[in-house]
């Protein structure tokens, strides 16, 4: 485990450092979901997912917009914990958000139910455009609960629903996968 964490976290500092002379946060963030996501846990009782999102997020200084978003689901150990490096684009116009999160999640009940709840609390960084203005913002906090629905033997649905800061409300319903196991 740590050899391929080494190598991640090598790898991606790597290509920062070419990017600029100085690692940017995104960087540091890719570098964080880089090692997460290839990096093999020894204990790994629960498969790992893969998921995609469409659905609707809210900001109190603007009108509501389309979300969509990926996401990649690796479980800590046997009691239901999970770290979710995420992707999520939202939409409204000329104005968009690219937000970079990092979700942990956990799992109320085991995977073999058809149904099970979860409760997710997110951080992240919002990069921030419209048709005059680029930059990046202060970044994003939520947390939220939300339930996956078994529709096969490695599929599923989950209706989530989080509060919080940039953005504010946000709904949405994953299409996820499970690739392994």
């Amino acid at each position: 485990m740590t050899d391929s964490f080494t190598q991640a976290t090598d790898f991606a500092l790597a290509g920062a450092t070419l990017l600029s002379r100085r690692p940017r946060p995104v960087a540091w963030i890719a570098t964080l979901l880089l090692a997460v996501s290839t990096a093999p846990l020894a204990a790994q009782p629960r498969p790992a997912e893969v998921h995609a999102r469409v659905g609707a997020a809210v900001f109190l200084e603007s009108d509501p917009h389309v979300a969509a978003g990926v996401s990649y689901r690796q479980y800590l150990g046997t009691k239901g914990w999970a770290l979710e490096p995420e992707y999520a684009f939202m939409t409204e116009g000329s104005h968009q958000d690219h937000m970079l999160i990092l979700n942990v999640v956990k799992d109320f009940r085991p995977p073999s139910r058809t149904v099970v709840p979860y409760m997710v609390m997110g951080a992240g960084i919002n990069f921030h455009r419209t048709s005059r203005w680029s930059g990046r913002g202060l970044g994003g906090l939520g947390w939220g609960v939300g339930f996956k629905r078994r529709i096969g033997q490695r599929v599923f649905i989950a209706p989530e629903v989080r509060i919080g800061v940039e953005p504010n409300l946000r709904f949405s319903i994953r299409f996820g996968f499970v690739p392994f196991g």
